[in-house]
């Protein structure tokens, strides 16, 4: 057992320095690249963009993942059953943790440019917002889906969330379009009677 110590040691400590080096140099190539002003794609401006580095935060998780492979491998060295099934259910899970951060980012990154684009060439602040939180939930759910996390009532809310507005919509429409609708079928009403003579 002692010399699997030892290299579970040794392993922890070249993850940790290893970790450290790349992380450091992923955050530099990124602030060189300016990441941080993507902030301006997702529409938000100086007073309202959150203060997170983004570049800082992206080297901070690859560190952090490094140390974690590392960590695992090092109970593997040391044959512990319990820990090294922890460490592969979370190695086994990462996947799903990573496409779910990137399936949520593109949800908030498209959400907010169709919002812009909408804005600009319809004059519509309304309708931009509607599209905007309408592509902003169907991200959520499908961020919770990927998560694995309780999909059966996240499915169920997802379909009673757009059931809901479908009715919403037909009831608005139904009420409020009443006159519109009778316009455009007295129109239509015509048209087939021109044919017929």
């Amino acid at each position: 057992m002692i010399p699997n110590i030892f290299v579970a040691i040794i392993l922890l400590i070249v993850g940790y320095y290893l970790a450290k080096l790349l992380g450091n140099l992923l955050t530099s190539l990124l602030q060189g690249t300016g990441i941080n002003n993507i902030y301006e794609s997702f529409g938000l401006n100086s007073e309202n963009k959150p203060n997170v580095d983004l570049a800082q935060l992206l080297g901070t998780v690859v560190k952090a993942l490094i140390v974690l492979f590392f960590t695992v491998e090092a109970l593997n060295v040391l044959e512990l059953e319990v820990l090294n099934t922890i460490g592969d259910a979370l190695i086994g899970y990462l996947p799903f943790l990573l496409s779910a951060l990137l399936i949520l980012g593109g949800g908030l990154f498209l959400a907010n440019l169709l919002s812009n684009w909408i804005t600009k060439y319809t004059n519509s602040p309304f309708s931009a917002q509607i599209v905007k939180y309408v592509v902003m939930v169907f991200a959520v759910f499908m961020t919770l889906d990927q998560l694995q996390f309780a999909k059966t009532i996240v499915n169920i809310g997802f379909l009673l969330i757009l059931g809901g507005l479908m009715v919403a919509f037909a009831i608005s429409f139904g009420i409020g379009g009443r006159e519109f609708a009778k316009s455009q079928l007295a129109k239509l009403e015509s048209k087939l009677n021109r044919k017929d003579q």
